[in-house]
């Protein structure tokens, strides 16, 4: 029988809800920065080539945003890319 000990302070309920707490904040969500409504279009071929879902939101002033609907790594990545590649500010959740 293998038996491992813990170190510190902390019972072996506090790794396993940290553990789990850890893995439930990855959400592989992205929500975007403002940009104008000209580029809405551009925004969605994105979103559409990578097949992402996402819910835009228009502000009076007329600029932009978007929250992705919650996706895969490999989709993430892409926009976050793109984004890059635009200069635009984004947010990972």
């Amino acid at each position: 029988m293998h038996t491992a000990l813990l170190q510190g302070d902390k019972t072996l309920g506090w790794y396993i809800n940290h553990v789990q707490e850890v893995q439930a904040t990855k959400q592989n969500i992205i929500q975007s920065g403002a940009f104008s409504r000209e580029h809405v279009p551009d925004v969605m071929g994105a979103l559409t080539l990578l097949k992402m879902t996402a819910n835009f939101t228009l502000k009076p002033d007329g600029q932009a945003f978007f929250i992705s609907e919650p996706t895969s790594d490999a989709q993430l990545k892409g926009m976050k890319e793109y984004l890059d590649r635009k200069g635009w500010w984004y947010e990972g959740k």
